[in-house]
């Protein structure tokens, strides 16, 4: 088993083993956009704060 594994994770050409590295470098680099765009999509949708109330009408704040 683990050799049919092995053969399908080197280069076709080479036989070089850092296939498997190349795909797993890959997918983390997907699922880490995946996870940034998603925290830029939630910073955006956050409602503004509000301005703060002195307490006095017309009165800038500090």
């Amino acid at each position: 088993m683990m050799r049919s594994v092995e053969a399908l994770e080197l280069f076709p050409d080479t036989f070089n083993p850092g296939y498997f590295m190349i795909k797993v470098a890959l997918l983390l680099l997907a699922a880490l956009l995946a996870v940034q765009s998603a925290l830029d999509l939630r910073q955006e949708l956050r409602p503004a704060n509000p301005p703060e109330d002195t307490g006095q009408p017309g009165q800038p704040g500090p």
